[in-house]
């Protein structure tokens, strides 16, 4: 009779599953990395609302005010917790550059939260809670170019056009040309082929109706005012 090997971890007397591993230690190894890791435990976090003490579900509220907010908006009645500098704090981690990345809900990069009863972006409302009021008309930067940091020393006043400016010059903003655009119904390759027929002879209302698209765009393809790249 074949005895089946045990779990190769010290002192257990488990039968073996895989990676020569009990059942139990294999599915710490999958989860924490390692087979006597046990699993961390989650530090919960307690809605923002004064008196309640449930956990968070998202945007520092618990299930039933976040549902609330989201469908009734908070009235008066709800008083938020009036310690949000330390709120922003704990729900932050500061890496080596400074920042104090966001580690909460998020939406194309950028933090997500709720201050003064407002859901907000957390550079927003870091700015409101550790500098003062943001003037109408203006929006909050960042000096970082990291959009999940909340550090309001990596922060300033400005608008759109600073903010392009400021990509710019960092090289995050993307230029999309030719075929780079989504609506784009030509490719690089039938730009070369429009330019080559036309020093044929073939005539651009031909050029059109064979690529399906209007003269005036054949006319500055040719011309080299549009795809200068190709």
């Amino acid at each position: 009779m074949q005895i089946k090997p045990k779990c190769s971890v010290k002192d257990c007397e488990r039968k073996h599953k895989a990676k020569e591993y009990c059942a139990k230690h294999y599915q710490r190894l999958k989860a924490n990395g390692g087979p006597s890791l046990k699993q961390k435990r989650k530090i919960l976090q307690i809605c923002s609302i004064e008196g309640c003490s449930r956990s968070t579900k998202s945007w520092n509220l618990c299930s039933r005010h976040y549902y609330k907010l989201r469908t009734k908006g908070l009235n008066g009645d709800y008083n938020i917790v009036n310690d949000d500098e330390a709120r922003f704090k704990s729900n932050s981690i500061i890496d080596e550059n400074g920042c104090w990345r966001w580690r909460k809900s998020k939406s194309h990069g950028y933090g997500r939260t709720v201050v003064k009863r407002k859901a907000t972006s957390a550079h927003r409302g870091s700015w409101t809670i550790f500098i003062g009021k943001i003037p109408s008309g203006m929006q909050v930067n960042h000096k970082c170019h990291v959009r999940d940091c909340i550090n309001p020393d990596h922060l300033y006043l400005g608008d759109q056009k600073q903010n392009m400016r400021d990509m710019k010059q960092a090289g995050r903003q993307k230029i999309l040309k030719g075929s780079g655009i989504g609506n784009s119904k030509l490719q690089n390759a039938d730009i070369l082929q429009i330019r080559e027929i036309s020093k044929r002879g073939v005539s651009t209302k031909e050029i059109s109706q064979l690529f399906k698209t209007c003269l005036s765009n054949i006319r500055q393809i040719v011309a080299y005012k549009t795809w200068k790249h190709v």
